[in-house]
């Protein structure tokens, strides 16, 4: 690569091919759907071409996310024939390939032979177009047309380009006897026992769907167990946002259910525990969203679905599995091949082009160098404690400790003795309860809310879910064993203490239900315990709503803030 500074040049017209190359920008999307036969055409031609590259794919994605966006794609014609396109658009002043982020490879539409030569076409038509600063390549396969060919073009062109390796795709190649390589996979002692512990446990059933309603059902599934996934790996769900909801859909619509898009469950006693969703395609199985559900982690279902897709590979005699893109550790034991995936950026012909050029290749050595050596993730460290810091001295932090734990209130007004039913329209709440209504009340619960509340499923507390005909709560209760002063005994007293609850979807009303907290008086009741609900000094709308239900200050909660029972 020529790293020389230069001063910005002319392009030249590209190369000519036996006739006239003609590269033009088409901005419409619709326009570019009336090439659908071309697109079809190239897409078949080039044996590197993947699902990502499909126009159906590409019609989901635009579905979703193509509103906010501005297609500028480069289409390259001889004569009347199409011969290339390269799928971009805009966000801002980035262009980027169509179907970023989601696409795990991306890649040119050509044929073979001309694939230098629509190269150089499409990105001298990219370079006289106006609006954009940065042209950002990703996830290009060492495979890919792109990758092979951009090494051969022009200098006048080279000079704003910087290329580089950023991550890995891993996959298992079927060569020689494939069922030798995957029952040997299959064999693993590790693998061998989590499906033997599953299938001890209930009646297990590995499934393809193949019917796009039946896919449109179980995708809220998928939804909500892979946003539990993310948030125990302390991350947010990309389904937490309804532009992915909708691409998903999208997808299962545009693709064929029966040859193309393979959405696989696992069922324990009639319980979906794990699913898959990826494609099938010129020979691969994708594995493109594989999750499972937290609430049954210690049964491992993820293996066992990842054991059952080895399976169908075989019996479909296909000739690679790909875990695609990403260096998890899991991806190790089940791969034997691991291959490089570059990134792309070009710059327009401007002065600061030449300054970019220069110092972008410094910049990622110095990354890798930092990477390498161990400051990157030391100086990360950093940075979050003094975060951590800078909100312990907060203004607004501060005022929060002086008032912690807030005020506690304990039910006071006798009623009868109730029946040991509690009321059936409030039940416990596992933890994919929770991701679904994160789904349905994005205001209310967010990637936050799912960690904290993971980590108090974790620690023992319990979640109830209330339903009544004017609102939907959650509460959280915590049983503690506490001092009793008034009991010259020293007999303990048992305490059922609601100390967090939300009203969900319309936040017009009290942030605590008159339903809730019937349901709770009950609740401790029947477990033979105090009733006691803690809210914030300053909530003053719950502290009425409380005092109407029959609570009242209690004065022996001294206790709250040496166990600290309102930790979250």
């Amino acid at each position: 690569m020529n790293t020389e500074i230069t001063f910005p040049v002319v392009l030249a017209p590209p190369t000519h091919i036996g006739g006239a190359i003609c590269p033009e920008i088409v901005t419409d999307f619709d326009v570019l759907l009336g090439l659908a036969d071309s697109w079809s055409r190239l897409w078949s031609d080039n044996s590197s071409a993947t699902i990502f590259q499909s126009l159906p794919w590409i019609r989901a994605w635009w579905k979703a996310f193509g509103k906010h966006l501005i297609l500028c794609t480069p289409v390259v014609r001889e004569g009347s024939e199409v011969v290339g396109i390269l799928p971009l658009v805009r966000s801002g002043n980035v262009v980027r390939f169509v179907g970023t982020p989601g696409a795990d490879y991306c890649d040119i539409l050509s044929e073979e032979h001309r694939a230098r030569q629509v190269i150089d076409a499409a990105l001298r038509s990219l370079f006289n177009m106006d609006g954009w600063r940065t042209c950002k390549l990703t996830n290009l396969r060492d495979d890919s047309l792109f990758v092979r060919y951009s090494r051969d073009l022009p200098t006048d062109i080279l000079q704003y380009m910087h290329t580089q390796s950023d991550t890995c795709r891993s996959g298992l190649v079927l060569e020689g006897d494939r069922n030798a390589v995957i029952d040997a996979i299959r064999r693993k002692p590790a693998l061998r026992r989590h499906r033997n512990k599953l299938q001890k446990t209930g009646n297990v059933r590995f499934c393809h769907l193949d019917q796009r309603a039946q896919m449109h059902r179980y995708l809220d599934t998928l939804f909500q167990q892979h946003i539990g996934r993310r948030a125990m790996a302390n991350e947010s769900s990309q389904f937490l946002s309804p532009e992915w909801r909708e691409f998903y859909h999208a997808m299962v619509d545009e693709l064929n259910p029966r040859n193309e898009v393979r959405f696989s469950i696992l069922e324990l006693d009639g319980r979906t525990i794990a699913c898959h969703f990826g494609f099938e395609c010129k020979g691969s199985l994708i594995l493109y969203k594989p999750t499972f559900d937290v609430d049954v982690w210690d049964l491992s279902p993820g293996d066992v679905l990842l054991s059952e897709l080895l399976a169908y590979a075989r019996e479909r005699q296909l000739n690679e599995v790909d875990f695609t893109v990403g260096r998890e550790s899991y991806k190790e034991h089940f791969t034997n091949q691991s291959r490089d995936m570059y990134c792309t950026v070009l710059y327009p012909r401007d002065f600061w082009a030449d300054f970019r050029r220069i110092f972008q290749p410094l910049s990622a050595q110095l990354s890798d160098w930092v990477a390498m050596t161990g400051v990157k993730h030391g100086a990360a460290r950093s940075m979050r404690w003094v975060r951590e810091r800078y909100r312990e001295f907060s203004v607004a932090t501060s005022l929060q400790r002086i008032w912690r734990p807030g005020l506690f209130y304990v039910h006071t007004t006798s009623s009868a003795k109730c029946d040991t039913n509690i009321d059936p329209t409030a039940r416990p709440a596992m933890f994919s309860d929770i991701t679904g209504m994160a789904m349905q009340y994005p205001h209310s619960i967010n990637a936050k809310s799912l960690q904290i509340y993971l980590a108090r499923l974790h620690r023992g507390d319990r979640c109830y879910l209330i339903r009544s005909d004017d609102c939907e709560s959650i509460g959280w209760v915590r049983s503690v064993i506490v001092p009793n002063p008034s009991d010259t005994t020293g007999q303990p007293k048992p305490v059922a203490l609601l100390y967090d609850f939300c009203a969900l979807g319309n936040t017009s009303q009290d942030p605590i239900s008159s339903d809730l907290l019937d349901w709770f008086v009950l609740y401790a009741e029947n477990k033979g315990s105090v009733a006691c609900v803690r809210i914030p000094r300053l909530d003053f709308a719950s502290r009425a709503v409380i005092k109407k239900a029959g609570f009242a200050p209690w004065a022996d909660a001294q206790w709250a803030e040496e166990q600290q029972v309102c930790n979250r």
